[in-house]
Parts: C-alpha cells; sequence; structure tokens
C-alpha cells in the first residue's frame, strides 16, 4: 500500500509540474507599448535576409516598436542608408513602427554635419520616433554643451518640417542623471520634447558611482522611475535591460526577475507609456570579460540564438 501511495505521489507530482509550463507568467505584462532592439543571431556580420526576416518576426511578438539604431561617426550616411534599407522594410512588414536612434557618445559633433545626416535619414524614412542623442546628460560639461543644446532643438524643429508625424527627442542616461543630481538638464527640452526619453541599465555590474544601481532586481524600489519631481511629462524609457553574462553579476533567472520587476514598476507608474528591451539577441558571447560589451549581453536568445527563458515573459 505504502509503495502505491509514493507511486501515486510521484504521478501526481509529475503532472503538476507539467502543467506549469513555459508561458506562465507570475507578473501580468502592462498593457502599453512594448518594444525591442532588433538583430539576428550573429547580428553584427549576419547579412542573412532569412534571419533578419525571422528577427523582426520574433522582435513584433514583444511589442509594436523596433529599435533601430546606428552611430554617428562611425557609420556614413550611405552606411547607414544601406542597413536603414534592409530593417525598415521588415518592421513595416511586421506591422511594427520605426524608432531611429542615431548615436553619439563622447564627443559633441560639427552640428551642421550631424544635422543634415539626421534630416536625410528622417525624409528618408520618416520613422514614427526619432532619438537624436542619446545619454545627453554624458556630454554636459563638455565644451559648447549650450550650443549643442540650442542646435538640437533646431533640429527638432526641423525634423517636423520634414516629417510632421515623427516625435524627436534626445534621452538621459538614468542613474548618473540621479547619481549626478542633473535632473535640471531636462528643463531645457521640457517644452520642446514630447516625452521624458530615459535609458535605464539598474544592474549593479561596476562600481560607477554610489546608489541607483543594484545586485537584485528584487531591490529596485517600486517608485524606481517616479521623475514627479524632473518633470510632469510622460515616460518613454528607451533602453533598458538586464544582463546574464557572469562576468556583469547577472544571469538568466536576474534577468526573469528584472522583466517581471519591469512589469511591477510600469505597473505602478501611469506615466511610463513606452518600455524598449535594448537588444533581442546578444551581440556578444553570453560569457565575454570585456567591460564595454556589457550592454551586449542583455538579450533574451544568445548570439547562436538560443532562446534564454525570459523570452517567455515578453513575448505575445
Amino acid at each position: 500500500m505504502n509503495i502505491k501511495i509514493g507511486l501515486c505521489l510521484i504521478l501526481c507530482s509529475i503532472l503538476i509540474s507539467g502543467c506549469v509550463d513555459k508561458k506562465t507568467v507570475y507578473v501580468e505584462k502592462p498593457d502599453i507599448e512594448w518594444g525591442i532592439g532588433v538583430y539576428p543571431h550573429h547580428g553584427f556580420t549576419n547579412a542573412n535576409l532569412t534571419d533578419w526576416d525571422d528577427a523582426f518576426k520574433k522582435a513584433s511578438r514583444v511589442g509594436k516598436i523596433a529599435h533601430l539604431e546606428v552611430t554617428y561617426g562611425e557609420m556614413t550616411l550611405e552606411d547607414a542608408e544601406f542597413l536603414y534599407d534592409i530593417k525598415v522594410p521588415l518592421a513595416r512588414k511586421y506591422g511594427m513602427e520605426i524608432f531611429m536612434q542615431i548615436n553619439i557618445f563622447d564627443t559633441i559633433p560639427e552640428m551642421t554635419e550631424y544635422k543634415n545626416y539626421v534630416l536625410k535619414l528622417v525624409e528618408k524614412y520618416k520613422p514614427e520616433y526619432l532619438l537624436a542623442s542619446n545619454e545627453i546628460n554624458y556630454l554636459y560639461g563638455k565644451d559648447r554643451y549650450d550650443y549643442f543644446v540650442s542646435e538640437l532643438l533646431d533640429l527638432y524643429d526641423r525634423i517636423k518640417e520634414v516629417s510632421p508625424k515623427t516625435k524627436s527627442f534626445p534621452s538621459f542616461a538614468y542613474e548618473p542623471m540621479r547619481a549626478n543630481h542633473q535632473e535640471f538638464l531636462f528643463d531645457a527640452f521640457e517644452d520642446k520634447v514630447p516625452y521624458f526619453a530615459i535609458t535605464s541599465y539598474p544592474l549593479k555590474a561596476f562600481e560607477i558611482y554610489p546608489g541607483y544601481l543594484y545586485e537584485s532586481p528584487g531591490d529596485i524600489p517600486i517608485n524606481y522611475w517616479d521623475v514627479s519631481d524632473i518633470t510632469d511629462k510622460d515616460i518613454f524609457i528607451t533602453e533598458t535591460g538586464w544582463s546574464t553574462g557572469p562576468y556583469f553579476k547577472g544571469s538568466r533567472e536576474d534577468q526573469i526577475n528584472y522583466v517581471e520587476r519591469v512589469y511591477e514598476l510600469v505597473g505602478n507608474n501611469p506615466k511610463i507609456k513606452k518600455v524598449v528591451w535594448i537588444t533581442l539577441m546578444d551581440v556578444v558571447d553570453e560569457n565575454t570579460k570585456i567591460d564595454s560589451e556589457y550592454p551586449g549581453t542583455m538579450g533574451f536568445f544568445t548570439i547562436e540564438g538560443k532562446e534564454k527563458p525570459a523570452w517567455r515573459l515578453i513575448s505575445d
């Protein structure tokens, strides 16, 4: 009799565990606009259009925003157009909106050339969203910063002339903005842009600055993205993610927990209207030990295209 009871308990355990399939979501996905940076596996070197098509098909399961970025100064206008000629039609094919991000990083560019570069891309592709000047607070304190801001505001006006439906704005790196008390930098844009746009990477991968970085997603305060002290505008999180790379103190389990924590943070803050995951696929090996490759380990698939467990939480 005891043997029969034991076998029965084992069978019940198997059946119960089988019912909790990969689609189980413990925190409900908020009903806002979601997006993701789109690359196929081996994305930086993969010229296979079938793989690109498959990547956009997967991306459309996350949400309607296709985050497509190029870097000014590293990529000529012709090279940028070559990439966008591939990406934009595929995004449209799967019913996605175009979020065009034109990166500048450590140097304030020559503004006449930069503005022409941006305007030509906007005029050709008519993106729904245009982010010109990502993480602008990293440029604060450099020579010509005030001039740069005034030229950027002029650029946003000119974008409206060539593509009236395009919404343009800069982004701010949220963690250093808070840690360095740079909230005032948004004042110059308050009356000119539709959103308060931020990138946010709260994983404490490095000892960069005190506060606003966490070893565990569960440690992130529920009001983490409350920006009511900065602006009343809606919030657009243009990049976020959690590394699964052990070198960066991340893991696949932590990525699952971060997705669920993001859902909680968004659900607690009605001002958050759009959230974009930084990348669909890892663009470097998950076990990299190169500091600069940190964001490239935040994909929901490995660089070889193998699904990570958190994919089930963000798709569909």
